[in-house]
């Protein structure tokens, strides 16, 4: 099969369209627990509606961890706090429990929302299994889903791994199709991931084995185009201009 050439950018990952996990274990105090914090009630204050004032727990076994919506800010701060937490997670199980959702409420496809992974990465196991298997698994889920609902387009959704504390752990690799890795945090970032610049599909041309053309979704965004995103963004112009001038 010949390489894709890429045509045009078909969406972009937005806070509306995101589910947060959340890691809210001991190993993430200070400035990441302040940040998982308030991107969780934050997330799922403005997500789809069928998501709303829900979060995932990080734990062995994910759940849906309800915030009222009646709730004070400090009440949701203090709730999402004390949210179940374990030394491991199951991505893929995660992944089904917003298929569930998305199946029961009988979702477009373009209400699919992106799985948003709030975490320092240091835990024992990031995937029960390897993640071609994970990946595989969600493959499999997402085209069930999509035929039982009649959905032409049946790729999954991004998972996007933020590493708040930018250490070393990382889930997967930088190149894994369907992930997106972010690590660190700072208002250039939070604003990429804010305005939906995170991550883009675009349209892709591809000739398959029996010479027939196909297009497909092909997610562009790796490490080193999120770098270049952020160092594009118009704050950074005045340094630009004193390096081109020096």
């Amino acid at each position: 099969m010949s390489k894709p050439r890429l045509r045009r950018k078909a969406w972009s990952l937005i806070p509306t369209k995101m589910v947060p996990m959340c890691d809210v274990s001991g190993s993430m105090y200070g400035t990441p627990m302040e940040v998982v914090i308030a991107l969780g009630i934050g997330i799922s204050e403005i997500t789809h509606e069928s998501f709303r004032n829900t979060v995932l727990t990080f734990d062995a076994t994910p759940q849906w961890f309800r915030l009222e919506e009646g709730d004070t800010i400090v009440d949701k701060v203090r709730k999402l706090g004390a949210a179940p937490w374990g030394m491991n997670t199951d991505f893929a199980k995660a992944y089904n429990l917003v298929l569930d959702v998305v199946e029961t409420n009988k979702l477009k496809r373009e209400n699919m929302p992106c799985l948003i992974v709030l975490s320092d990465m240091q835990f024992d196991q990031a995937c029960i299994g390897s993640p071609i298997t994970m990946f595989k698994h969600i493959k499999i889920s997402v085209k069930r889903v999509a035929n039982k609902l009649g959905w032409e387009d049946d790729a999954p959704s991004a998972i996007v791994f933020w590493n708040l504390r930018n250490t070393g752990g990382h889930p997967v690799d930088k190149d894994a199709e369907g992930a997106v890795m972010l690590g660190g945090f700072s208002p250039s970032l939070l604003k990429m991931v804010m305005n939906g610049e995170a991550l883009n599909e675009e349209e892709a041309e591809g000739v398959q084995k029996d010479g027939t053309v196909k297009d497909k979704k092909v997610r562009v965004t790796l490490l080193e185009q999120v770098v270049k995103k952020m160092l594009d963004d118009s704050v950074y112009d005045r340094q630009k201009f004193s390096c081109t001038s020096s």
